[in-house]
C-alpha cells in the first residue's frame, strides 16, 4: 500500500461511527421452601426461573458405641493472690431505746451523834433501821497504863511508867504490851514486842528483831561514828522501808526514830 491509500484509509476511519452497545445485567436470585418430604430450590435469572427439589433421606440404622475415651489431664493452677479488703459497710441503724426499769427505794444517809456521859462518851448511829448506841468509858491513869516489868522475876518500872533494862536483859521484857522501856548500853538487841516504845542512848551497833504485827518504836542516837543498823523481820517477810530510807547507811551526829508496822513496813525519822 502506497502512501496515498494509506491516508484514504485513515480519513475513512476517521468517519466511522461506533455504535454503543447496551447490555442489561441480571443478579440471580433463589430462595428455599420447607416441605413435608424435603426441600424446593428456586433460582430466577436472565433466562427465567428454575425449580428444584430435593427429598429428605431416610433415617439409617444407629451406628456402634464408641470406646470411652483416655481422661482429660486436670492440672490444678496457682493460687490466685489475696484479694483487696472490701470497704467497711455502712453502720446499721440504732437499736431501739430499752424500757426504763423501776425506780429504786429512797437513800438514806445515816448520822453520827456523840454525847458525854459520866465517865466516858455515848456514840448514837442512826440509820434506815434506826438507832444505835454505844459508849466509849475514859482510860485509867497513871501507873495502870504500862503493865509491869520484870527481869529475872524483879521489877523494873520506875514510879514514871518507865523500865530500866541492862543491855544484858534487852531481850527480855516479861508481859510489856504498852509503853516505854529505856535500853541501855551501846551495842544491844531488841527482840521488839509490839506497842512498846523503846529508848535507846548512843549505840555504834543497834539490831532490831520485829515481831509479826502490831507497831514498834524505836529511838537511838547515831555518834560521830555512824551507827550499823540491822532489822530481822519475820520468818518469810521482806523488810521493805518508806521514802527510799537505806538502813545501810547512817548518818552520824543523828538521832533516829525507826517505826515498824506488821513486822516489815519501816518509817524512819531523823534529826540533829
Amino acid at each position: 500500500m502506497n502512501e496515498a491509500q494509506i491516508e484514504v484509509m485513515e480519513d475513512i476511519e476517521a468517519e466511522v461511527t461506533v455504535e454503543e452497545l447496551t447490555v442489561n445485567a441480571v443478579s440471580p436470585k433463589a430462595s428455599m421452601t420447607r416441605t413435608e418430604s424435603g426441600v424446593d430450590i428456586t433460582i430466577t435469572d436472565v433466562d427465567g426461573t428454575h425449580t428444584a427439589s430435593l427429598y429428605d433421606g431416610q433415617t439409617g440404622p444407629q451406628g456402634p458405641k464408641g470406646d470411652k475415651g483416655d481422661p482429660g489431664e486436670s492440672i490444678k493452677g496457682d493460687k490466685g493472690d489475696k484479694g483487696d479488703k472490701g470497704d467497711t459497710g455502712a453502720t446499721g441503724p440504732a437499736g431501739q431505746t430499752g424500757q426504763t426499769g423501776p425506780a429504786g427505794a429512797d437513800g438514806f444517809s445515816p448520822s453520827i451523834t456523840i454525847t458525854d456521859i459520866t465517865g466516858g462518851h455515848r456514840v448514837t448511829i442512826t440509820d434506815a433501821t434506826g438507832a444505835h448506841s454505844f459508849d466509849v468509858m475514859d482510860g485509867e491513869s497513871g501507873a495502870g497504863a504500862v503493865q509491869d516489868v520484870q527481869v529475872d522475876g524483879v521489877s523494873v518500872l520506875d514510879a514514871q511508867g518507865v523500865a530500866n533494862v541492862p543491855m544484858a536483859s534487852a531481850s527480855v521484857y516479861g508481859v510489856i504490851r504498852s509503853g516505854s522501856v529505856s535500853v541501855s548500853g551501846t551495842t544491844p538487841t531488841i527482840n521488839a514486842l509490839p506497842g512498846i516504845r523503846y529508848i535507846c542512848g548512843e549505840v555504834t551497833t543497834i539490831d532490831i528483831v520485829t515481831p509479826e504485827s502490831g507497831i514498834v518504836d524505836v529511838v537511838f542516837t547515831s555518834g560521830a561514828t555512824p551507827t550499823v543498823l540491822t532489822v530481822t523481820p519475820p520468818s518469810g517477810m521482806t523488810m521493805r522501808w518508806a521514802n527510799g530510807f537505806d538502813p545501810s547507811a547512817l548518818d552520824a551526829d543523828t538521832v533516829y526514830e525507826i517505826n515498824i508496822m506488821d513486822g516489815c513496813l519501816g518509817v524512819a525519822g531523823a534529826w540533829t
